[in-house]
């Protein structure tokens, strides 16, 4: 009977040891090991490595215990080879370590296009076809021809190019323009009193361009009015075809006066708020007035 109680007494005590195995293993899988694998309920915030370089980016994301995937490439000609352009989740989003985030890198080689043909059209429709094109104008050059401001040649890197031919896109194009008054020199016109705007065309038909402007904000002529101008018209004054005049304006330089115009917004943004803040606080006091009164 007593090896018989023992021998029970040996089994609980077994049985008590395995149960408490079994529990401390559990508890361990769910509280330990499940955690460390698959980091539950760790999570941080996307961080922005918009416009950083790829090695930079792919460094700082693995010190974040993010995953990085190439997933697509694009071009900006205002961005460097190989910096990042987008991302996927975007900055700020909440998601758990290990996630991967999918980056679009700026190519380090730009796509090819077709050369259009500009041959005969404006230097106006050039620049707007070019645009469409993602090319850009390069140097603008006039040569003695009857065909006035009209795109006589199409040069890439200093070469004739033929519509059709693919280029980088971004590059500039060359442009040969006819001055339309073959080598004969131009007397500088008076322009002083003009419209900037109709000065400008009136330059363009003559083959000639506007340079620097400059503003007096007080002269009491309208806006836009020309001043002065240089190089001026004493002894009859002439110049090549091309070359630029310079023009004193009245008026404010639109870039400041876009400036002023901004302070404005947000000084007046800055007295709308405090109004609002001060006519709550006095509906507050009303309040608390009226029920100070009924009590």
């Amino acid at each position: 009977m007593l090896l018989e109680k023992l021998t029970y007494r040996g089994l609980f005590i077994h049985f008590i040891i395995f149960l408490l195995l079994n529990v401390a293993v559990i508890l361990y899988f769910f509280y330990s090991y499940l955690p460390s694998t698959t980091l539950h309920n760790q999570e941080i915030n996307v961080p922005d490595v918009k416009g950083m370089n790829m090695a930079d980016a792919s460094s700082f994301l693995e010190k974040q215990q993010l995953r990085i995937i190439i997933s697509d490439s694009s071009y900006n000609s205002t961005y460097p080879a190989l910096v990042v352009l987008d991302q996927v989740p975007k900055p700020g989003l909440t998601v758990k370590q290990n996630r991967s985030i999918y980056l679009t890198i700026n190519s380090k080689y730009p796509p090819l296009v077709k050369a259009p043909d500009l041959v005969d059209g404006s230097v106006r429709s050039a620049q707007i076809i070019l645009e469409s094109y993602g090319l850009r104008i390069g140097n603008v050059s006039y040569v003695p021809d009857i065909a006035q401001n009209a795109v006589l040649e199409q040069q890439f890197r200093g070469r004739v190019i033929e519509p059709g031919k693919m280029i980088p896109r971004g590059s500039k194009i060359d442009l040969i323009i006819g001055n339309g008054l073959g080598e004969e020199l131009i007397v500088v016109p008076s322009l002083v009193g003009y419209h900037i705007q109709e000065a400008e065309e009136l330059l363009i038909g003559m083959g000639l361009n506007v340079g620097t402007l400059l503003y007096d904000s007080a002269s009491t002529e309208p806006a836009g009015v020309i001043l002065k101008q240089k190089p001026d018209t004493l002894d009859q004054r002439k110049i090549h075809a091309g070359e630029m005049i310079d023009f004193l304006l009245s008026g404010i330089d639109p870039d400041e006066k876009k400036e002023k115009e901004k302070a404005l917004m947000e000084a007046k943004k800055l007295m709308d708020e405090r109004e609002k803040k001060f006519h709550y606080s006095q509906k507050k006091k009303q309040n608390k007035i009226k029920q100070s009164k009924k009590r």
